[in-house]
């Protein structure tokens, strides 16, 4: 044996007889089955998806029990509903009906939808419901809430702080709504006085890196956490490697527009707008997509320009056009996108600088203290792919100048997106385990790459990163199959369900396959597991062996 190696193996003889003395010690540990185990694991998903199935049947019987239940008790109601169902004449005022037949509407549906602002209109005074779920509550002012919250025993308040703040109805055609609603919501109003949880995973993108683009510092480089979300979230890493935040800096400039204080609109944006808009529509006419401008005026000219450019499409370009698709093709503002997501965003900036080359450093309602909520907003309505469309940079954006949250997270947004744009490769990939991943992760990935496979480890920027990423053998580059062990990240994760069921069912949706190892396999038959990956990425023989 070399000299140099005497070291290692001896640490190696020392390791193994100390899993020797624990193994003749402890029955849990010298009964360990992987097959069981992973036996186990099948079961529990079988279990879940039969529950899940068997839902449907006992709701529905259950509502049935409930309604023939009332009807029982109160044959008055039934007749008066069945009357008023028949009227010919325009039926009375639905609250004077639910008043009288209250229990058994909401026997017969048990679940309505609403906007808070028809409850008046639906439902008497009282309590006819059970729990009332406030959703997009940032949305929402209080005065709005009171009549919804009021009809219902318990309330769900479920929102994001960070998101749009109540904006006012402006019934006059051809006029925006205010920059600055400076209105308090009630997620504000009772967020310090009802229990709340965080949402610790994040299923929206299929791909972490549009999650990333919105963390530590964006909201508002100022804030003493920069406006950070909870580091401690979940995310997933998407399968493919080419770039999925893109920069479009268009060499172009504008005019302040009469009774505006800046250049909203540049026509070099807007033409560029409607030439990436065409070319998706050519492309990738299997996505949706959305463009979100951050000012109105600028919304207007590209919704026109790519209109007209619409018009003398061909009909193949043009169908992706049709407004019966699903997620059908809208150019908005940031103000109209919350609570929808699209495959792709196109998000264009508008503001510019004079013939002169200036920046005004004005940005409309982006440039206000709930200017950061509206980014926020725009910069997460996308599952695959964000484009950012810009006259400007963030260098010319002087930082003394930008006094507002808002201001101040554009110039960061545009920084970071300058510096990501184009990215290919794997986030966070660790190719020599020193980020401190599983050392017999570490072993397996270099017994996988012997046989020929390329092999990344600890990807992805989430609190729980995939342990080991393999490429597909047949298309380099495109990440096929992840492995994963009962580690300690696996033991952090509480339920059962999310470890096994959740976690697995997000990173299939995202094109992965899953592979979970036991740690006690991979150390006492490596070549075993080995054997396992091999067979999952579809490689026989390793090349060459």
């Amino acid at each position: 044996m070399p000299a140099d190696r005497v070291a290692t193996e001896l640490e190696w003889v020392w390791w193994c007889s100390l899993a020797d003395e624990v193994r003749a010690h402890d029955p849990v540990v010298a009964g360990h089955d992987g097959g069981a185990l992973t036996e186990a694991v099948a079961t529990l998903v079988e279990s879940d998806r039969d529950a899940l199935e068997t839902q449907v049947p006992r709701v529905l019987a259950a509502v049935a029990a409930r309604v023939a239940e009332v009807r029982r008790a109160r044959p008055d109601m039934e007749t008066r509903l069945r009357a008023e169902a028949s009227r010919a004449r325009r039926p009375g005022a639905l609250p004077d009906l639910v008043a009288s037949v209250g229990e058994l509407a909401t026997a017969v549906r048990p679940c309505w939808t609403t906007s808070p602002l028809a409850v008046p209109s639906l439902l008497p005074p009282g309590e006819w419901f059970d729990v009332v779920v406030l959703d997009e509550a940032s949305l929402v002012a209080p005065a709005e809430a009171v009549a919804a919250v009021s009809r219902a025993r318990r309330v769900v308040v479920v929102g994001d702080p960070q998101q749009l703040p109540p904006t006012p109805f402006v019934v006059s055609a051809g006029v925006d709504a205010p920059e600055e609603a400076g209105t308090e919501s009630v997620l504000d109003l009772l967020e310090g006085v009802l229990p709340g949880r965080r949402l610790g995973w994040q299923y929206g993108v299929l791909d972490e890196r549009l999650a990333a683009l919105v963390g530590p510092g964006t909201h508002d480089p100022e804030a003493p956490d920069g406006g950070s979300s909870d580091p401690e979230l979940v995310t997933f890493p998407g399968t493919v490697t080419e770039p999925v935040v893109r920069h479009v800096l268009v060499e172009g400039h504008g005019v302040v527009a009469e009774g505006e204080a800046a250049v909203e609109s540049t026509p070099a944006e807007v033409e560029r707008v409607v030439e990436l808009v065409l070319e998706h529509a050519r492309r990738r006419p299997d996505r949706s997509l959305v463009v979100i401008a951050l000012g109105p005026g600028h919304r207007r000219l590209v919704e026109s320009a790519v209109r007209e450019a619409v018009e003398r499409a061909d009909d193949r370009v043009a169908a992706f056009f049709a407004e019966d698709r699903p997620e059908a093709f809208a150019v908005r503002d940031a103000d109209h996108v919350q609570g929808e997501t699209w495959d792709d965003v196109l998000l264009t900036v508008g503001f510019g600088k004079t013939p002169h080359g200036r920046v005004l450093h004005r940005f409309g309602a982006i440039g206000t203290d709930t200017g950061h909520r509206r980014l926020g907003v725009a910069l997460t309505r996308a599952r695959r792919s964000l484009t950012v469309v810009s006259t400007i940079t963030a260098d010319e954006l002087d930082p003394d100048r930008l006094r507002t949250s808002g201001a101040r997270m554009l110039r960061a947004v545009l920084e970071r997106v300058e510096a990501v744009s184009g990215d290919e490769g794997v986030q966070g990939s660790d190719t020599s385990n020193a980020s401190g991943g599983s050392v017999l992760l570490g072993d397996l990935a270099r017994r996988l790459r012997e046989h020929g496979l390329v092999v990344h480890e600890q990807v992805g920027t989430s609190s729980v990163p995939v342990e080991l990423a393999v490429e597909d053998p047949t298309r380099p580059g495109r990440l096929l199959l992840a492995v994963e062990s009962d580690g300690p990240a696996y033991a952090r994760v509480g339920s059962g369900r999310d470890r096994d069921l959740v976690r697995v069912a997000e990173l299939e949706r995202r094109g992965w396959q899953h592979l979970r190892v036991w740690s006690t396999d991979v150390f006492r038959d490596p070549a075993r597991v080995v054997s396992r990956v091999l067979d999952a990425v579809g490689v026989r023989r390793a090349p060459g062996g």
